[in-house]
């Protein structure tokens, strides 16, 4: 049974949030599009847009901590701190400790089965 913590609710902001974020995108530049007819090649434009929405969420995923603008942070009151000084985790392991989302199901399985991100273990980090 998960737990509902505060860091998996801060988690499930984020990634609600990159979903809307991706829904808008994607009616913006493909369904809009498609259905007033302005793509020349449907299929191949389509399919770099679908990569480039997918490349911002991506990279919102990546960075958002290291801005600050981790809304579930923002709200829950949690940072990411280094495992071995105890001080804030330097912006490298915030990205280090993100890119392991690329892994998608992989870090979601880790997390399910030890109660901490593949990317924290990576990083030398864990959230407080």
């Amino acid at each position: 049974m998960i737990m509902l913590t505060k860091r998996f609710k801060a988690f499930a902001i984020d990634f609600f949030l990159t979903a809307i974020i991706q829904a808008i995108l994607t009616f913006s530049f493909i369904i809009l599009p498609l259905i007033k007819n302005e793509l020349n090649s449907p299929i191949f434009e389509s399919f770099i847009r679908v990569f480039i929405i997918v490349f911002i969420c991506y990279l919102y995923l990546l960075i958002r901590d290291i801005l600050n603008i981790s809304l579930g942070k923002i709200i829950f009151k949690i940072k990411i701190y280094d495992n071995r000084t105890n001080s804030e985790a330097s912006n490298k392991q915030k990205i280090l400790r993100n890119v392991t989302w690329i892994t998608g199901p992989i870090e979601i399985i880790y997390y399910l089965k030890k109660a901490t991100r593949l990317g924290d273990k990576i990083a030398k980090t864990y959230v407080k």
